[in-house]
């Protein structure tokens, strides 16, 4: 499943199994475009006319942005981590105004929160996990990820060799 189609049946997921939650996410996001990044993959995400639209991503530039690896969500749905800490900590990288960094905030968290509750959520977690395994962490993967400032690789041999890198 490409990260387009998983987004598009998480948020129709969300619609059929708890719509108060589904006109929440649509109130918060409104009809901005949030480009979403997993991994390589990206895409442009907007709510149009009460229905969300899916696209590759376009040269004009999208109110926001969201990216991130598979590890992140897999910690994340695994609930070793906290979408917030995911956030501060470089894990989830967010641009854009304070105001849509908030409303992807919130997004994500109406997301997490009816995933825990709804099964039919919990199935595509499942499948998430299933198509998207985790790969072994790689010096480079951990700067990407949690490093607060650019560093020498022989600075994460250093620290690997002392087994000093998260795990």
């Amino acid at each position: 499943m490409t990260l387009g189609e998983y987004i598009e049946q998480l948020v129709e997921l969300i619609r059929e199994s708890e719509p108060p939650a589904y006109e929440r996410l649509r109130q918060v996001v409104g009809n901005r475009k949030a480009r979403i990044g997993l991994d390589e993959q990206r895409v442009d995400v907007q709510f149009v006319g009460g229905t969300l639209r899916i696209e590759p991503p376009l040269d004009e530039i999208a109110d926001s942005e969201g990216l991130t690896d598979r590890e992140t969500v897999l910690d994340v749905l695994d609930a070793r981590l906290e979408a917030s800490e995911a956030i501060r900590s470089g894990r989830i990288e967010i641009r854009g105004s304070p105001e849509d960094v908030d409303r992807i905030f919130v997004a994500i968290e109406i997301l997490l929160d009816v995933a825990s509750r709804t099964p039919s959520m919990q199935h595509l977690s499942e499948r998430f996990r299933a198509e998207y395994p985790r790969r072994a962490p790689t010096a480079a993967g951990h700067q990407r990820r949690w490093y607060p400032f650019k560093c020498p690789p022989d600075e994460f041999e250093m620290l690997e060799r002392l087994d000093l890198l998260p795990h």
